[in-house]
């Protein structure tokens, strides 16, 4: 399924959690983007938001062993 931009550009952010004691990483994020490249390679997220019934933002989390994929890849490119 392919997410559609809702939130307003001044208002999109994508936060990355680092929970040290827990040993995982939350990420969530209100850009299609990054939503769509997220589910696009099977992560399914652990909480979803909502705005008029359409998806408005989404959180992952990931264990400490998964970091490595994220920071090399091009999951948060600009565009």
């Amino acid at each position: 399924m392919e997410y559609k931009q809702i939130v307003e550009p001044e208002s999109q952010e994508t936060n990355i959690n680092i929970d040290y004691f827990g040993k995982k990483i939350v990420i969530s994020t209100s850009k299609s983007t990054v939503m769509n490249r997220l589910t696009s390679r099977g992560y399914k997220p652990s909480q979803v938001s909502r705005l008029k019934d359409e998806v408005c933002s989404m959180s992952f989390e990931f264990g400490f062993e998964d970091m490595r994929k994220f920071v090399t890849s091009s999951l948060f490119k600009c565009q």
